[in-house]
């Protein structure tokens, strides 16, 4: 799989980006679930927009889903920590 880059700007973006991963990896949300520790309830209602995640809920998610997050000022360039 090659490296994609997605920029978020709006909170929701999220929630779209967890849900697009899964569905890429031909997960369901209890899946999902389970490699987070967390239900399925949570997962849906996360993706759906009902209820905030923290963000190592979310970082746990996008690490299950064979993902990393990069949090930059506007404008910088990518730079590892």
């Amino acid at each position: 799989m090659t490296q994609e880059t997605v920029v978020l700007a709006a909170p929701g973006g999220l929630r779209r980006c967890v849900r697009f991963l899964r569905r890429r990896l031909g997960w369901n949300q209890v899946q999902l679930a389970a490699a987070v520790g967390r239900s399925q309830q949570w997962v849906s209602s996360f993706e759906s927009g009902r209820t905030d995640a923290s963000l190592g809920d979310v970082v746990a998610a996008l690490s299950a889903l064979e993902a990393s997050v990069i949090v930059r000022a506007s404008g910088a360039p990518p730079e590892e920590v």
